[in-house]
């Protein structure tokens, strides 16, 4: 049996995003109680400008991952680790935009990277654009819908390694745990260009 492919369309950025975003991070909020730290609006809808999936991005910054409440009453499936340790993936597909929940505690390095890249992108809006022709570029290969797509370093950015960890020095610590790897921008690629 052939492997479903998945397609991936991107839409216009939308002035909705955000709302969406704060709508749904109050409602997490509110499952998770205490425990929830923060709550961040990550990825491409968290880019004002920015070409995208309908879905939205959330980060979800927890105490402690051994107390997450069971959110698959709200409309939440949990997928696991999905190649993170310790950061936990769910979706939402039974709303509109669907969500991409990701959870870790605080000192985890998934939170420093995705803060730092969108912050980035939201500062400037010319790597913010090349980043958008990237996508539209990979969309148009025959390997789009493939999940062995991976973005170079050297394509998405014209940065050598210490302008982008001063971009996150705040973090610096959280970013040694995940060992910072140009390959990670290969993980916006197979969660579908992000």
């Amino acid at each position: 049996m052939a492997a479903k492919i998945k397609r991936i369309n991107i839409v216009p950025y939308s002035p909705l995003w955000p709302k969406n975003f704060s709508d749904e991070a109050q409602k997490i909020q509110h499952c998770l109680g205490d425990i929830c730290i923060a709550v961040h609006h990550i990825g491409s809808t968290a880019v004002p400008g920015l070409v995208s999936k309908n879905t939205i991005d959330i980060l979800c910054v927890v105490k402690s991952l051994l107390n997450i409440k069971n959110l698959e009453p709200h409309g939440y499936s949990a997928k696991g680790e999905l190649n993170i340790p310790l950061r936990y993936y769910y979706s939402n597909n039974t709303i509109d935009p669907r969500i991409n929940l990701h959870i870790c505690e605080e000192e985890h390095g998934f939170l420093a990277l995705n803060l730092s890249f969108r912050d980035y992108l939201r500062q400037d809006t010319k790597e913010r654009d090349k980043y958008a022709a990237l996508k539209q570029t990979i969309l148009k290969s025959e390997t789009a819908s493939h999940k062995t797509v991976s973005i170079q370093r050297s394509t998405l950015f014209p940065l050598h390694a210490s302008e982008i960890l001063n971009l996150a020095i705040y973090n610096i610590k959280k970013i040694s745990v995940f060992f910072f790897s140009y390959d990670v921008f290969s993980s916006i690629v197979r969660l579908g260009l992000g």
